[in-house]
This record gives C-alpha cells, structure tokens and sequence, in this order.
C-alpha cells in the first residue's frame, strides 16, 4: 500500500479532539483542522489514482487498479466493476476484489439499472446473502456511463460492518470521474490494436488477391491459346471446312459445307463472287472488309454473318480461318472451318429480348442489385434510378468488401454471404454509410444466386427511415402534449375551485348577514367575494395568455437584449422602487431575432419574481447579462435573494406552482417564461446554492433566429 493510501487509513482511524471543558471555540478549531487534514489526504490521494491509471492502458491492469484503491479509499471489505459491452447488451463483471460477495444476486438488484440510466449514485442498505451495505456509484466519461463500480460493507472500528457516509460516497464521486475516464481509455486502446490487427490482415489478404490476379491472367491467357486451337480441332466433327486460294481466288467446300450452304455437288468448287452472292446483303460489306483486313495483316479471323440458301431458308454461319503465308510474308491461302450457328443465334436473340424485359423491370424498381462471390469479391452490379452506390463502380468490381466498406459493414456481409449459400436463406441488414456529408440508410436482402455466388437487392431506405423517426418524434409529443394536457385539466380545476368555494361561503354568510340586518358584515362579505372574483379573473387571463404562446406570433424581428431588458425593468419599476432594489442590465448586449412582445415577458417575469423574492437583504441586487456560447445565445437574470432549494429547481417552471402559500401571484409566470423561451427554440433552468444564497434563472436562444410559424 502506498505512503498515500497508509496515511489516508490512519486519518479515518483517528478522531477530531472533543474537549472536555468549556473551550468550544477551540473545539470547532480542531475539528475544522481535522476536516482540512481529511480533505488533504483524500485530495492527495486522488491525485495518486491518476497517476497510478496513467501508467498503463491495460484493461485487466486498470480493473484491479480501480478496484484496489476504491476499496483502500473507504475501507470498504469487498468490491465489483461492470462494464456493458453495448447500450441494452448484459452486464459483464470486469474485477472484483476483497471479501468473495454473491455476484449472481447484485446482478439482479434493480438499483443496478437505475444508475446505468440515471447516472446517479445509489446506496443500498437492504440485506443480500453476502453482504450488508452497497455503494453502487456510474464511472462516467464525456457524458456516457462506461461502467458501475460498487463497493461493499464499509469496515467499522469495531470490526464491524456498517453504510457508507456522506465523505465517502463524495470521494467515491470524485473517484468515480477518474475511473471513467481510465477504464474508457484502456477500452479505447484495446479496441485500436484490435482495429490495426485488422488492417494489417487486410493488407495481407489484399497482396495475396494481386498475387492471385496476375497467375489468373497469364493462366488465362494460355488457356485461350489452347482453346483456339482446340476449337479448330473440335470443330471438323460437325463443321464444314473451306480452302481458298488467294491466287486464282477460287474456294472448295466439303460436304458439310455443301449442305451448310444448301448447295449441290457441282457448287463445290465456287470463285469469291459465288460465295458472296450466297451471303445476306446485309453482312456482304462488312464480311468482305474482315476478308481484306486478314488477308493484308492478320494471321487468323472469326467472323460470324448470315445467308440465303437457294431454297430461300436464311441461316447464321461462322466462319473461322488461318491465314498462310509464304517465305515473303504474303498471303496465299485461307483455310478454316464454318458452323451453322442458326440455333444458337435464335436463342441467343431470345435471350437479349428475356434480358432486355428483365433490365427494364428492373431498372423500374427503386434498388440496387450487386452480385458476389464466396470470397465477397464484387462480380457485377445493377444501378438504380436516382440512388449513386457508395463508391464509383469501376472503384469496387473486381474487388472484395473488405477493400471497398468500413471493416465493421465489411465483416458483416461476408457473414451474411457465408450465410446464405449456406441455408439458402434470405439474409436480411440494415445499415448506414456516408455519401458525402450526409449519412444515409440502406437495406439489402441476399439471396443465392448461382454456384458460389449470391445476389444482394440493396434499396436505399433513407427517407423511409426519417418518416418512421418522424413518426415516431410525433407520437412522442403527441404523448407529452396529452399528458400535459391531463395535469393541466387537473391544476386548472383545482386552483379555479378555490375562489367558487370563496363566492359560494361568503354568499351564504352574505345571505344570512341580509336577514340580520348587519350592513358592516355585509360589506365585508362583498369585499371578499370581489377579491375572489378578481382572482379568478386574474387566472383566467393568465391562462388565456398563456394558451396564446405558440399560437398567435408576432412578426419576428432583430432586438437588442438590453433595450428588451431596459423595458421590461420599466414596466416593474413599481416594484423595483417599493422594495428598493437595484437593477444593473449589461451594456451591449447580443441582438436576437424573435418575437419581441414576448421576449419583454420572459425579461418581465425574471424580473418581478427576483423583486417578489428578494427577502430582507440589506443592498437587495438583480443582475442582467447575456453571452454567446456555442453557437447560441446564454441569458442570465441573477439576485441575492432568499434563494431555492435544489428540489423545487425543477418544480417552479410548472404552472400553478408556488414556494409557499404566503407567496404573490398566481403561480403562472415561470410557465410563461418557460414557454416562450422553447417556442423561440430555446431552454431555461434555474441554479441557486439554496436558501439565503440568492437565484440565477439562465435561459438559451439561437443565436440566428428561429422559425416561429403558429401552431396549428
């Protein structure tokens, strides 16, 4: 145990000195020492743990490391620290230390999940079979809980166990702050070397694919020699064969050739112009320009073209030919071998017209279609109308996934490709991507397509999926503007019924006063009658204004925030003047674009209810500025008065709401402020150190305006 940590240990051992006189200044002296001591110690003691984390970044190192010094801190006989390796996935226990505890039964504690989603330490004194007392406290970084770290029955100095007091669950959240912090960057190193392990096995299987290329390209390149060859050979079965003399040019046919042509014994031996004649008019030119062009250079041809055979029957040949040469280079016979290739022509013409039927139905429908390998090499791909693929095509085909997406979408297609030619089921994943600065939404569905092939049917989902987030944003008002509406209902019923039961009683005490004859207790019962009338008038105004709000706009404008503030201060003069505050407003500050009625209201009702509440401080002071901050504007109305308490921080912007029932007005002002101030797009809250230490109400606007459109 450090130097550090022993010391911390004796301090907690040891007593603040209780005098046994009478020196009571002397007494809250040395305790007041021994509390300075205390926070030293523990200061130091913080600074240590950072320290001691910044020395490695090794998760299992940063776990024990935690729990170590946690349970040295508050003496503490046992302890755990949790992680979740995704939001909603299961709790995985990282480290534990101290005093073995039920680890299975502290899972199942509610409060576990309360401080995963709160964010808020919990004590726990109900009994578990292992342990008495729990501390459960989130480890927080950058505004996410990256873990929980609980600790267990505090060691008292009898040897006992006992809960956890105010000192240590401070320091703990002060621990807890490192602790975030350190286990996020071990987590982050780890998932680094974990990514670089990655890329360094993609480099690797990216060599052996260009390695595996050229040996495929020199393979192929022999292969088509000897397919060449092998269809010369494999063509005298079943093909005619043909002899031309250059010279005399003249050509003989064989048998095959003969009836290939529809001709008769005594055509077999034909000049170029016969042969000519019997070729489609159509294909005359062109074929006769691949015959000049062989001749002249070439060693060999393949030509394919139509003819008509004296019966009149039209038929698709092809004709493939080597060139002879002599000893000069010039060219003096032409050999080969012609297959009627009718049959296959017709299917292939069936074929382009299925092809073209499918192409066009499928480039009507909305999706993309890619085609791969089982390696996840892209074989082809089928754009779609208006949606670009994430990268060009000639960027992506011919390539694997993992050189073309992210490694994480990378990885789950290959899953998805092993997958389906596996079951033969459809694979189905949604996921996004950047196209450009925005980020986009897509679905695909991957079927089998072939052998060792599969089909993805990728559709661009983007707007479907903002409608469904838009949907469900609407339903998630629609929600709060009902239950809004359910206790407005209530706290309008409730504070309206007041003054009625005020008229109904004093109607009745009015009447009775009539009979008596008593004019004096008659006067007073109207008195209050009227007062109850003008209360309940005052409500219903208040509550129509406040229904306006969002619904009937003044036309925006740009209005200096001291010169909406100097205005609002003269309309609360009055009050200003009987209680004998000073106001000071900020010179010069920003200009915003609103709704400038409505912007002297929040201004207006800041200022009355900082007056209302100023209690009886001697130099009563409000305070009004505003800042720009992160691209809006920060508003602040500050006093010295009686202060809030931090549990109605929340509670005073609801409407009826009031500190006490000796308080002035209705109860609706803070509602008012809070309502403009989010029609202008903005927030409002309230900070005060508690009673006596005065009040700040802050509140944001855009910086640029906002649209005001009245609500419908």
């Amino acid at each position: 145990m450090t130097r550090i940590c022993l010391r911390f240990k004796e301090l907690r051992k040891s007593e603040p000195f209780q005098p046994r006189g009478g020196n009571s200044m002397s007494a809250e002296l040395r305790t007041d020492q021994f509390e300075l001591r205390r926070r030293l110690v523990q200061m130091e003691m913080l600074y240590e743990v950072g320290l001691a984390l910044s020395e490695s970044l090794d998760p299992t190192y940063v776990a024990d490391e935690l729990l170590q010094r946690a349970l040295t801190m508050v003496d503490a006989r046992s302890g755990l620290l949790m992680v979740r390796a995704e939001e909603g996935g299961a709790i995985e226990i990282i480290g534990k230390a101290g005093v073995e505890c039920d680890e299975g039964e502290i899972l199942q504690l509610p409060e576990i999940e309360e401080v995963w989603r709160h964010k808020a330490a919990v004590q726990n004194d109900r009994e578990t079979s292992s342990c008495r007392y729990l501390c459960i406290l989130p480890l927080e970084c950058q505004g996410e809980v990256r873990g929980l770290l609980i600790v267990a029955d505090k060691e008292s100095r009898d040897s006992g166990i006992g809960p956890f007091d105010e000192s240590d669950e401070s320091m703990l959240r002060s621990f807890s702050l490192q602790a975030g912090a350190a286990l996020h960057n071990a987590r982050l190193h780890r998932n680094l070397e974990e990514t670089h392990r990655q890329l360094v096995a993609a480099q690797a299987k990216i060599v052996q694919l260009e390695t595996e290329v050229a040996e495929r390209k020199q393979a192929e390149a022999a292969l088509r020699e000897s397919e060449e060859r092998l269809q010369l050979a494999l063509g005298a079965s079943r093909a005619g064969t043909f002899d031309f003399d250059v010279a005399t040019q003249y050509c003989t046919w064989d048998d095959r050739s003969l009836e290939i042509y529809g001709l008769s014994e005594a055509d077999r031996c034909g000049d170029a112009e016969f042969f000519y004649s019997l070729v489609h008019p159509e294909d005359r030119p062109r074929l006769r320009a691949v015959h000049e062009q062989a001749l002249a250079s070439e060693s060999r041809y393949s030509v394919d073209y139509r003819i008509r055979r004296p019966d009149g029957d039209e038929r698709y040949v092809q004709a493939n030919g080597v060139i002879l040469r002599n000893d000069q280079g010039e060219a003096v016979r032409a050999i080969g071998v012609e297959f009627d290739i009718t049959e296959r022509k017709r299917a292939e013409e069936v074929l382009r017209e299925s092809e073209a039927r499918n192409r066009a139905f499928l480039s009507a429908i909305p999706d993309m279609i890619f085609t791969f390998r089982e390696d996840g090499t892209y074989l082809d791909f089928m754009p779609a109308p208006g949606v670009e693929p994430y990268v060009k095509p000639e960027e992506f085909l011919g390539k694997t996934v993992h050189a073309v997406l992210p490694a994480d979408k990378a990885e789950r297609t290959m899953q998805d490709i092993r997958r389906a030619l596996k079951t033969g089921a459809v694979q189905r994943h949604e996921y996004t991507l950047a196209s450009g600065d925005e980020q986009r939404d897509f679905e695909y569905r991957m079927v089998p397509s072939g052998d060792g092939e599969v089909m993805a049917i990728v559709r661009d989902i983007t707007e479907r999926k903002k409608i469904e987030q838009e949907r469900e944003k609407m339903l998630a008002e629609l929600e709060d503007k009902n239950a809004e509406l359910e206790r407005f209902t209530y706290t309008v019923s409730h504070d309206l019924k007041s003054p009625l039961v005020t008229i109904k009683g004093f109607l009745g005490m009015l009447r009775v006063d009539a009979r008596s004859g008593n004019p004096e207790r008659m006067e007073k019962d109207i008195q209050y009658i009227e007062t109850a009338t003008d209360k309940m008038s005052r409500l219903l105004g208040e509550l129509l204004e406040l229904s306006r709000i969002g619904r009937l706009m003044n036309p925006p404008e740009a209005v200096s925030l001291t010169n909406l503030a100097d205005e609002a201060v003269e309309m609360v003069a009055g009050q200003i003047v009987a209680r004998g505050v000073n106001v000071e407003v900020e010179p010069e500050m920003p200009v915003v674009h609103g709704d400038r009625v409505r912007l002297v209201e929040i201004f207006q009702n800041l200022i009355d209810n900082a007056v209302k509440f100023i209690g009886d401080q001697p130099r009563p002071r409000v305070e009004i500025g505003a800042t720009k901050q992160h691209g809006e504007i920060l508003c602040s109305v500050r006093d010295n008065g009686i202060g809030i308490d931090s549990r109605y921080h929340e509670k005073v912007f609801g409407l009826f709401e009031r500190l006490g029932i000796e308080a002035e007005g209705t109860g609706i002002g803070l509602a008012l402020v809070k309502r403009i101030v989010e029609v202008h797009g903005g927030r409002v809250w309230v900070e005060s150190q508690g009673e006596g230490h005065g009040s700040t109400f802050w509140f944001t606007l855009p910086e640029h305006g906002v649209s005001m459109a009245p609500a419908k």
